[in-house]
């Protein structure tokens, strides 16, 4: 049985024109990616679990950096993530590269409908925007 969630968002990216590969044993991941101008490119995974209420968001090397730069890595990362309240910057010391992480809860209604003081970020699928 495939994903829906997974599925409404291959349907979106479908009709942009962009790539990806819908893979998992229930098609709940999608595989990803983007181009830079000074890099090659970053890749997501977009996984949605089995119950289709959350997904997971994961890029992958946002960032290389020499071994020698590893504390002011670490110091950066951490800076970030005081500022930024929805995603979690990470730091592979094996790779020597920068990863970030976000977890979203999929919501079904309406922008009408939801709370106005919202603790939680809401997973368009729709629009695959948060």
């Amino acid at each position: 049985m495939s994903n829906a969630a997974a599925q409404m968002t291959a349907a979106y990216f479908d009709s942009k024109d962009f790539k990806y590969d819908l893979t998992g044993d229930n098609q709940d991941r999608i595989i990803t990616g983007m181009g830079l101008e000074n890099k090659d490119g970053i890749k997501f995974l977009i996984a949605f679990d089995d119950s289709e209420t959350s997904v997971a968001i994961r890029e992958f090397d946002i960032a290389k950096f020499p071994q020698d730069k590893m504390p002011e890595m670490f110091v950066l990362v951490n800076m970030l993530n005081s500022k930024f309240r929805w995603i979690k910057f990470v730091v592979d010391p094996e790779d020597c590269t920068i990863s970030a992480e976000d977890d979203d809860v999929i919501q079904h209604l309406s922008d009408s409908n939801l709370p106005d003081n919202r603790s939680v970020r809401h997973w368009r699928a729709d629009r695959c925007t948060s």
